[in-house]
Order: structure tokens, then sequence, then C-alpha cells
């Protein structure tokens, strides 16, 4: 079992930054395999709806924050890889050089990564994204993406970059889309991989599956009746604080419930 928690997204302010630490502090405290999941550039469907994350600033706080805590830490990964080729060398595929965007090359000893459902078919990524991030990789399913496709993602990443990426369920675009219920819980797309392809990781983002979270342990309960082991949950210790998807994200309180059942549910 593989639990990755922690808050949507670390904002600059003080208050957010010290809940941070605090979250990451209680998680320890629960289990020190927990992996503290925490994005720290912004983003958003809509403009009204975007928040400024803390950005690369975020970095050293995650990086003191994993010394200081002894908690594994990681962060997600949008389009921000840029390579650079000299193309007057014979040898054009030959990288000779690297630069970031939004991350600037300081996350490369982080412990995991998780690519952002939006850049899940973001070939030039995914080809190039283990060669300097050495961490455990995730790869969200779009919400739009059919499982055969997903599938396939997973073994070119296996197959042709080398790599066995783990991939997150969380959710996908029904008609029954509303406000509350940001997407469906694709659990016949989960138990056919779980059934045809026991060798890919599969994890579950509850909660962005869900969107509220009443409806995070039920859905928990299913999924661990169809064989899953691996959850993703956004927890913070003080929920009120978030900018972001604060609809969905479970106090430490709620999470110990949810942590204490798949412990005793999952061998």
């Amino acid at each position: 079992m593989t639990i990755y928690a922690g808050p949507c997204l670390l904002t600059p302010d003080q208050s957010a930054i010290d809940d941070c630490y605090k979250t990451a502090e209680r998680l320890a405290a629960i289990d020190k395999g927990i992996r503290f999941r925490c994005k720290l550039w912004g983003g958003g469907t809509r403009p009204d709806r975007y928040v400024e994350g803390i950005g690369g600033k975020g970095v050293d706080v995650l990086r003191n924050m994993r010394d200081d805590v002894g908690i594994r830490i990681g962060v997600e990964i949008k389009d921000g890889l840029d390579f650079e080729y000299d193309f007057m060398d014979s040898d054009a595929s030959k990288t000779i050089g690297k630069s970031y965007t939004h991350i600037q090359g300081q996350i490369d000893d982080f412990d995991f990564y998780w690519v952002a459902a939006r850049s899940a078919q973001n070939y030039s990524l995914l080809k190039y994204i283990k060669n300097y991030m050495p961490g455990e990789i995730l790869i969200k399913r779009h919400p739009g993406m059919t499982v055969d496709e997903i599938i396939g993602i997973h073994d070119i990443c296996e197959k042709i970059h080398g790599y066995k990426p783990i991939i997150v369920e969380r959710g996908i675009n029904t008609f029954c889309r509303t406000e509350k219920q940001r997407w469906m819980p694709d659990f016949q797309g989960m138990l056919r991989i779980l059934q045809e392809r026991p060798d890919i990781e599969l994890c579950f983002d509850v909660s962005h599956s869900c969107g509220v979270k009443d409806a995070i342990f039920p859905m928990v309960r299913a999924a661990v009746s169809l064989g899953l082991k691996n959850f993703m949950l956004e927890v913070m210790n003080r929920p009120e604080l978030s900018q972001t998807d604060k609809a969905q994200i479970l106090s430490i309180e709620e999470f110990r419930e949810i942590y204490d059942y798949l412990k005793k549910e999952i061998q």
C-alpha cells in the first residue's frame, strides 16, 4: 500500500508555508512511509479560478521539510521541460543542455513526480523526464483518455523510454459532471487494468475524482473492493486555508480515519 497525501497547492503566504510544514509533521507522525504530494506552480481551467503558487521558491521549502520531518516529497510536472539541442552537431538528437521554465532544474533530487493529466500525452516530456528526474514517475490519466490510451502511454514509457510509470486514475468526463461532481471515477476501467494488466501499478486519485470530501471515503471503500492498493489524497492540517479545491481537501483527522481503514483492509 502506498499513499500520496498533502496540499493541493503551496501558495506564497507564510500561513500556507507554516501549514505545509505542520501537515507534513502530522502525516509523518501517522506513517513516515506516506509520500508528501504538493504542487508548487499554480493553474486552473478558468481565469477566474487561477491561483498563483509559490513557484520555484517552494523547492527549498519542500526539501528542507523533507530533511526536518523525514518524509518523502514529490511535485507535479506539467509542461515546463524544454530541451535544447545543438543542431549544428551531426547528431541532432544529442542533448547537450537543458533549460527549465517553471521547474528551473532544481527538483532533480525529489522522491517522486507526477505528470499532470493535461500533459499525459506530451510525448517529449514523457521521453526525457526520466533522464533528469530519477525518482518515481506517476502519470495521471486525462479525463478524456480511454483505458487503451493510458495503457499505451504506460507501455511506451516502459518499452521505449525505459521506465515503468505508475498510472493514476483521477476520474473521467461524463454527461453527469456538475460543480460538485467534478469527474466520474472509472471503476470499470480500473478493474480492467487490474485484471488484464496486473503488471501496471495503479493509483487512485480519489480527491480529484470526487470533488467533495464527503464522497471520498465511500469511493475508497469501493476501490479497495476492486483490489486497489495505492491512493492519492489531498490533505491539510487546516483545509480552510486552501485557495484551491477546498471542498475536496481532507483534514488530518478525516485522513486518519481513511488511513486506519486502509491499513486494516489492505494486506
